[in-house]
């Protein structure tokens, strides 16, 4: 069967199985399709505002347009419970918000996609020091993870540290020795 483009949606992947005359019949996601979004709960209630907030901000990842949906509900969930790690660290990705991210850190919630995004927003600003503190603790929490490698080894070199850049280059040459960001880093 032919996949549905549906599969932008992270944890989707749907299977068109109608037989089409035309492929342009196919279903389409578009802006004006998916505006009418409504998340599918398998369950017998209807679910918490948490987990309402969390299945928005995770199809929003695929599909942008809900974006300003998802972080509605975040917010509210977070005033509720301003101590959820897990709404914490879902507002911060989708805000882009150094401070929540920060938040969601303190808070205990481990994650590479937190600390790499922590790291980003600190380097952009150019606090080199602590973006290299949340990329170090990215390629600890993903220590098979190619690009909190490259992204550390990258900080590292920019900001001095060519120990620190050598030994991530090193892990990531033993991970990945065809990544082709060890051309650029090796340089």
């Amino acid at each position: 069967m032919p996949r549905n483009p549906l599969n932008r949606v992270a944890h989707i992947a749907h299977t068109n199985h109608r037989i089409l005359r035309f492929e342009e019949d196919a279903l389409d996601p578009s802006p004006t399709t998916a505006g009418g979004f409504e998340p599918i709960y398998e369950g017998r209630r209807e679910p918490d505002a948490r987990s309402n907030a969390l299945a928005y901000a995770q199809a929003a990842v695929g599909l942008p347009m809900l974006k300003e949906r998802a972080v509605r509900l975040l917010q509210a969930a977070a005033n509720a419970n301003p101590d959820d790690s897990e709404i914490a660290a879902a507002l911060g990705l989708a805000t882009r918000s150094e401070t929540v991210l920060e938040r969601a850190v303190a808070l205990g919630y481990k994650s590479a996609e937190v600390n790499l995004a922590l790291s980003n927003l600190r380097a952009s600003k150019g606090d080199l020091d602590g973006a290299r503190r949340a990329a170090r603790e990215a390629a600890l929490v993903a220590q098979y993870d190619p690009t909190a490698l490259s992204n550390l080894a990258r900080l590292c070199l920019r900001s001095g540290d060519t120990t620190g850049a050598a030994a991530a280059i090193k892990r990531l040459r033993e991970l990945d020795p065809a990544n082709p960001a060890l051309a650029e880093l090796e340089r």
